[in-house]
């Protein structure tokens, strides 16, 4: 209930891959289907969902941890992580900039579920951590048909 009423989430549950997961909204659903998809394509070699959590022990105020919706394994073997975002808010800049920080070796990839004119600054902030930033409703009008979005 709390999801929903703060950050306008719709929490839902899926089989994905013959996996059954529990998503916070349907935005992670939604990519979860698309990865599945680059999976079962060969695009990618595999993904998992809330698998690594990147931990700032050494921060006195703020984020402390920061856990990835998405870890991603390419097939040639990097891994990068996918964050899924309906908007913005200060503490998801505070988390890009300490995982650049303190493992400035991992990619980190950004999923907007839009382009809200009151994430502006937040979004050029997070642009200097991130490895890119991808706009979902353009790669879902692509594959709309072809994958089972909700």
């Amino acid at each position: 209930m709390i999801l929903i009423i703060d950050y306008h989430n719709e929490p839902t549950e899926d089989v994905i891959g013959g996996k059954y997961y529990k998503f916070r909204s349907k935005l992670e659903r939604n990519w979860a289907a698309y990865l599945q998809f680059l999976k079962e394509s060969g695009e990618i070699y595999d993904w998992r969902f809330e698998q690594t959590t990147f931990l700032f022990p050494d921060e006195m105020k703020g984020a402390k941890q920061f856990l990835v919706d998405f870890d991603i394994l390419n097939n040639d073997w990097t891994l990068e992580y996918h964050e899924t975002k309906g908007w913005l808010q200060g503490k998801d800049v505070t988390k890009f900039k300490r995982v650049a920080k303190y493992r400035p070796e991992v990619k980190i990839v950004l999923i907007m579920s839009g382009k809200a004119k009151k994430d502006e600054n937040r979004l050029r902030q997070i642009d200097k951590f991130s490895e890119r930033i991808i706009f979902a409703p353009d790669i879902f009008r692509q594959i709309k048909g072809v994958v089972n979005l909700i």
